[in-house]
């Protein structure tokens, strides 16, 4: 006797792991992106004391106002920001497609065995 919705449950696994496919290459991308701005940080922060240590030299050791560290501040506050939204980004997106994969499976689940 065979089951009459063996292919239908076969294609809903197909589904299912494609989306679990996608969702693990979203972490990935999630983790590269971040990974690119952390690195980037560290390098505009190394920049950043570089300028520091020239404008202190050329003012000769006098603590004044220092637009470098005003700028250094505004540029990693952007980044702050930048970070956050993409962490927003990717987790609006790996709930909407965990919500799709959990649909699938129920979609599957509720073929009969007939």
């Amino acid at each position: 006797m065979k089951d009459k919705n063996s292919e239908k449950r076969y294609e809903y696994d197909i589904q299912i792991l494609d989306k679990e496919r996608a969702i693990e290459e979203s972490h990935q991308e999630q983790r590269q992106a971040e990974r690119s701005i952390e690195d980037f940080t560290t390098q505009m922060n190394q920049t950043f004391r570089e300028l520091q240590a020239i404008e202190e030299a050329l003012n000769e050791g006098q603590t004044s106002f220092s637009e470098t560290e005003q700028k250094r501040r505004y540029v990693s506050n952007l980044l702050a920001q930048q970070q956050e939204e993409v962490s927003t980004q990717y987790r609006k997106e790996h709930i909407l497609m965990e919500d799709e994969r959990e649909q699938l499976q129920k979609e599957r689940n509720q073929l009969s065995w007939d």
